[in-house]
C-alpha cells in the first residue's frame, strides 16, 4: 500500500505542477482585454453637376491644353524624341482644338477648321516619316500653327464668339 500512496502522490504532485505551472491554464482563468467596437464608415454617394465649368472656362481649358501640347510638339520635332511621342502630342493638340471648335460660333469655327485641317495634316506627315526626315519643315509647320492660333484665337480675341 505503501508503494501505491506513493505512486499516487507522485502522479497527484505532477499533476499539479502540470496544471498549475502551464501557461496555458493560466491563461483560460484570466480576463481578457475586451476590444474596442470600430465605428462603421458611411459613405453617402453626391451628385455633381455634368459640367461645372461656364463655357468661358472650358475654352479657356481647351486653349490652355492646347497650348501647351503645341509647344510640346514643336520643340519635340526639333529634338531626338520618338515618333510615337510626336504623334501623341499632335493628336492631343487636335482633340483641343476640336474642342475649342465646338465652343466657337459657326464663323470663328470655320476659321478655326482650316487649322484643324492643317494640323491633321501634320500629324499625318508626323505618322508617315518614320526616320524625322522632314524634322525642320513639320517643326515650321508647328510653330506656323501655334502662332496663327495663338494671335487669332486667344480667349481676348473670340470672347464675343464663344456659346
Amino acid at each position: 500500500m505503501r508503494i501505491g500512496a506513493f505512486i499516487y502522490f507522485i502522479l497527484s504532485v505532477f499533476v499539479l505542477t502540470n496544471c498549475l505551472g502551464c501557461d496555458a491554464f493560466v491563461r483560460k482563468f484570466t480576463r481578457k482585454k475586451t476590444k474596442e467596437k470600430e465605428i462603421e464608415v458611411v459613405f453617402v454617394p453626391e451628385e455633381y453637376p455634368d459640367n461645372p465649368f461656364t463655357p468661358e472656362q472650358r475654352y479657356r481649358q481647351y486653349f490652355l491644353f492646347w497650348k501647351t501640347w503645341q509647344r510640346e510638339l514643336a520643340d519635340n520635332i526639333r529634338g531626338n524624341v520618338s515618333r510615337k511621342r510626336l504623334i501623341r502630342c499632335a493628336e492631343e493638340a487636335l482633340k483641343n482644338l476640336n474642342g475649342m471648335k465646338e465652343m466657337l460660333l459657326e464663323k470663328k469655327a470655320a476659321e478655326l477648321g482650316k487649322a484643324i485641317e492643317e494640323m491633321s495634316s501634320l500629324r499625318d506627315e508626323l505618322a508617315a516619316d518614320k526616320y524625322n526626315s522632314n524634322a525642320s519643315l513639320n517643326s515650321a509647320r508647328a510653330d506656323s500653327i501655334l502662332r496663327r492660333v495663338n494671335r487669332d484665337f486667344d480667349f481676348a480675341e473670340v470672347r464675343d464668339q464663344v456659346k
